[in-house]
Formats: C-alpha cells, structure tokens, sequence
C-alpha cells in the first residue's frame, strides 16, 4: 500500500464517524485522522449521558443488535445474546414467543416506524435480512445504558485528534474540490491530498451540500426508572406489544423504556400517555403496582422510510466534491436507521475514499 501523508477530516464523531475511523486504521492507512463534533462528546445518537434525576448513565435512546447484523454482533459477546422475545396481545393479554407469526412487530421495532410508513421493498428486504431462513432464530442484545463503554470510547481511540465544539457551517471549493472548512469563525485550510468525511445527520449535509432534506418522521419513548429490575413472563428484555399504546418495550437493569410510533395523538397530555402505558407494563407483568415510578417522555425524529424519501437516499458516498464523501445510517438505501446502517455506511464512506487515492479495499 502506498505511504499516504495527508489528513482525513471527519465530521461527525457519531457512530458512523466513528466507524469511518476504525476502518481507515483496521487498513493500516496512513492518514492523519481528525474529529470534529459539535457536542463536547463522542457518540451522537448512540452516546450515553448522566441523567441527573435519577442519578444514571443512561442512552439516548435503548439500540438493539440484530445477530443478523454482520458489522455490529463484533461488539457482542456470544453470551450476551438473548433469544426470548415476549409478544403481548393486549386486548386478551394472550402471550407468545413465536418470532415467525410476529414479524410485523418486529420489524416495526428495527425500523422505529409504524410499517405503514415503510416502503414495501423495504420491508421485504428487512424481513429476508433479520430471518434468512426458516431454520434461522434471531438473537438480540440491547444496550443496557452501556454503549459509550462498549462501543463508543473504544472507537473514539481510533481517531489521532478530536476537536468538540466544532459545528461544520459551510466550506469553501477550488476547482472542484473542498478547500477550506468553516467553523464559525474558524477555518481550517485543506492541503492538496486532504479528503473528507461529512458523517451528519441528513439535515446538516443536505445545507452544507445545498441538497433538500429527506422528510422526517418521528416517534416517541416513554422510560421509567426503576429501583431494581422488573420482571415479565419469560424473564425477557423485549417485549412487542399488539393493539397497545406502546409498540415495544425494553427492560434493562434500571431502566424500562417503551417505545410509541402511532397512538401518541390519542392521548392529550405526555402525562397520561405515560400513565397509560405504565398500566399496560403492570399488566404484562401481572401486577398491580401501588405506584408511577419516575419517568421521562422524549421526542425522537428520524428519516422517513417511505419509497419516495428511499429513492431520494444516496446512490453511494461520492458528492459534487472530489474529496469530499458521505455517510451515515440515513444515507444507506433499503436499510432501516439503526447502528448497523451506520457501520455499513461508514465502510462504503472509507472504500470509496481508498479507491479515490488508489488505496485496497476493506477485507
């Protein structure tokens, strides 16, 4: 391989950055590798935070590996994997653990989206992607607030240099090719082999790349925080709920967080859409509990995954600039946005990026 001495800017130290990283050294390159993140830490929507009222390190949002996933399961240890999945009709509070007669649900919870908003090449692809064969039984893992020790600071090693608090506004071109980034009220001038890596959300590239935005849709997550860890029928961590105000559950250690695509509208307050949903977990769990624990309702937007927002994704990473590339788990066509989105989204970033300085692929 050729001795490369220029630099890779990366934008973004979120997961797909992140990754961009972890390939570029997994090659031997050697580039100089540069961060750069608006937040003042690493991770982005996969990042874990310290909650102050509860007084825990919590995720953004509770993130399921598939074992289906072939960039991802690498972070999973083999005993680690949970194979139960408990699905509740809440209108008979009936039970079952076939995966194969609730595909619908769960490919509901790996879109995050109601599935009549998700283009029908789309779902056949999931469902031939997440069960391959008839024989093969998915294994799942979640999260359970540990990403940024799993995952994240392992990752963030890769990197030579990370500058935080350096939101991207615009850069400036020569004959083709980026020349200049602008932060602000600074700059950071290119050498003639610098490439670069946009790893943003669609909304930050589609201004920096004066593109229109992919539409949005959102949906909404309701945790509770428990003292110590509840327990459901077959001692699960997912739960997938038919004909209920939630759509998923997830039960980590401390945390129970219930996941809302379509019913929220029919409730008229945050307050009792927790309420509501607190019932339907006591239910499940067939108790009757003599109290609310403490919860938080947040608010999650995402790229729509209609056909026609699918067709308007990227066609690969290349953009109008020669060294500039694109990834992220929204740039990946007939892929939900999910880590491993981001992974394979990172690795075509880097492989398109080697390929533009004649470098081999990734093995």
């Amino acid at each position: 391989m050729s001795e490369v001495n220029s630099t890779c800017h990366i934008i973004g130290a979120g997961l797909s950055g992140l990754m961009c990283a972890f390939f570029l050294r997994r090659q031997g390159n050697t580039h100089h590798i540069v961060l750069y993140d608006d937040s003042s830490s690493c991770g982005g929507q996969v990042a874990t935070f310290y909650h102050q009222p509860w007084g825990i390190r919590i995720d953004n949002a509770p993130h399921i590996i598939v074992s289906s996933n072939e960039i991802m399961r690498e972070f999973v240890h083999d005993d680690e994997w949970e194979k139960n999945v408990l699905f509740v009709d809440s209108l008979n509070q009936s039970l079952s653990t076939r995966i194969d007669e609730h595909q619908v649900c769960l490919l509901r919870k790996i879109c995050n989206s109601d599935l009549s908003e998700v283009s029908e090449a789309l779902r056949r692809k999931l469902t031939d992607f997440v069960f391959p064969s008839r024989r093969y039984q998915p294994k799942f893992y979640t999260s359970s607030q540990n990403l940024d020790t799993r995952i994240i600071n392992m990752l963030r090693c890769y990197g030579d240099v990370i500058n935080h608090n350096c939101r991207l506004t615009s850069v400036d071109e020569i004959d083709g090719r980026v020349s200049k980034l602008n932060f602000g009220r600074r700059s950071v001038k290119l050498a003639a082999n610098d490439m670069v890596i946009l790893a943003l959300d669609n909304a930050q590239t589609a201004k920096i790349l004066r593109r229109t935005p992919l539409e949005k849709t959102s949906f909404i997550t309701v945790s509770y925080y428990t003292s110590q860890r509840i327990f459901v029928p077959h001692n699960t961590s997912f739960v997938g709920i038919e004909d209920g105000a939630a759509d998923w559950l997830v039960i980590t250690p401390n945390v129970v967080t219930a996941f809302v695509f379509g019913k929220a509208k029919s409730f008229s307050t945050s307050d009792k859409l927790a309420l509501h949903i607190w019932d339907e977990i006591c239910r499940i769990r067939g108790v009757n509990s003599a109290f609310v624990p403490a919860y938080k309702v947040d608010k999650h937007t995402g790229i729509e995954l209609s056909d026609v927002n699918n067709e308007r994704r990227p066609k690969d990473a290349r953009t109008q600039y020669q060294n500039l590339f694109i990834c992220g788990d929204w740039t990946m066509r007939d892929y939900p946005c999910c880590m491993e989105a981001a992974a394979l989204s990172a690795v075509r970033a880097v492989e398109t990026l080697l390929k533009s300085t004649k470098q081999r692929k990734i093995k």
